[in-house]
């Protein structure tokens, strides 16, 4: 399960990287800012994280989060600077340490005030993302085609198909998961509390085929587990993390990592010209967000396909973005939704593709010619089979 943010805080005492009095004052602060502004548990992990990485800054610079003073403050922040971070890592490092410190003036602590509300963080970095850096849709086959069981490949499509972040998947209750006559939706609210509604299309087969596995279950009950020796527990991400690494060996896709799906399923969409303001509320819950230009990362290909194809210029695709479409295939008798790929209804066994359906229609019309030459034959037949 998920660690609170106390527990994450009580392992660095028992690693000596804080003392006692550093982390009851960095619990007051969490729970005061939970009172005012409703922080949420996610988000206070995240903030515990930024404000043990400044620690480190800050114990080099001769002070602890109990007792420190304006110049050991300003040579930590100087020492995060040149740790050669991300700029948005250091941008959420240095942003949490400056209002913890601001906190610490507000009750009491003897550092100037002045000096500490100077002190800037890196803007965000809007292009730390690049297009090479994501998933291309062939390579996401690779992906799921190396899963080797049903639960594997339910959890591989839901983060993408979702554009899920990590812990959206790995938290997942069945309660969380609406289900009705067009498949499965899902309801999320975590790290941002907005609640988002996510129409699920190309998971859908696949969370089918591993609800069907699964065994039973209560609403409450996590949608992924582990089975080991009859002990039966909710997926971590740790657990997640192992499979990544091991579809990362089988693949030899080296970028791979839990965070890469949700990124490269947004740049799909948008290159697949699907509506921004869906692509708002459905990733984030707002249309009022600038986080698209965070996640999306249209290739080159696809700028030169749109612009061209806007100037009415005739071109050639040699490798069109828009080219595969990663989407289930519905059965046209029953109505299923089946994986991506399947030649055949795994309900109805009704072709899917021509080539299915001209071979199924071959093989009925011979067992109708047959059935008319010789049809006690054919019934002695089907009895042995």
């Amino acid at each position: 399960m998920v660690k609170d943010i106390a527990d994450v805080l009580n392992d660095e005492v028992n690693k000596s990287r804080l003392s006692r009095p550093e982390v009851d004052l960095i619990l007051l602060h969490f729970s005061e800012l939970e009172a005012l502004k409703e922080l949420r548990a996610s988000t206070m992990r995240a903030r515990g994280h930024d404000l043990i990485r400044a620690s480190d800054f800050l114990h080099k610079a001769g002070g602890t989060y109990d007792n420190c003073t304006t110049a050991q403050v300003l040579k930590a922040v100087k020492g995060m600077r040149s740790a050669g971070f991300s700029r948005n890592t250091q941008r959420m490092m240095i942003s949490s340490f400056k209002k913890f410190i601001k906190w610490r003036i507000e009750e009491g602590a003897d550092i100037d005030l002045k000096k500490i509300v100077q002190i800037k963080a890196p803007a965000m970095n809007y292009d730390s993302k690049k297009a090479e850096d994501l998933l291309k849709k062939e390579e996401f086959e690779q992906v799921i085609a190396a899963c080797r069981n049903s639960r594997d490949r339910a959890i591989i499509a839901l983060l993408y198909d979702g554009s899920h972040r990590p812990v959206e998947v790995v938290n997942l209750k069945w309660s969380d998961l609406i289900e009705d006559d067009r498949g499965f939706a899902v309801r999320t609210k975590e790290k941002t509390g907005k609640e988002r509604f996510i129409r699920l299309t190309y998971a859908v087969p696949f969370l089918t085929i591993w609800q069907m596995d699964r065994g039973p279950y209560t609403p409450e009950d996590p949608v992924f587990i582990t089975k080991a020796r009859g002990d039966v527990r909710p997926i971590t991400n740790a657990t997640l993390a192992y499979l990544i690494k091991e579809l990362r060996a089988r693949t030899g896709i080296q970028k791979l990592k839990p965070s890469i799906f949700r990124p490269s399923k947004i740049t799909h969409d948008v290159e697949d010209g699907l509506d921004h303001s869906y692509l708002m509320m459905k990733n984030w819950g707002s249309l009022s967000t600038r986080m698209l230009a965070v996640y999306a990362k249209p290739s080159r290909e696809y700028i030169d396909q749109v612009a061209l194809g806007h100037a009415d210029i005739k071109y050639e695709v040699k490798r069109g973005v828009r080219g595969k479409k990663l989407a289930p295939l519905q059965c046209p008798e029953c109505g299923t939704l089946n994986p991506s790929g399947a030649m055949y209804c795994m309900i109805c066994r009704a072709g899917l593709t021509q080539d299915a359906t001209a071979r199924h229609g071959t093989i009925l019309d011979v067992l109708r010619d047959i059935a008319k030459r010789d049809p006690e034959g054919l019934v002695e037949a089907l009895k042995n089979l």
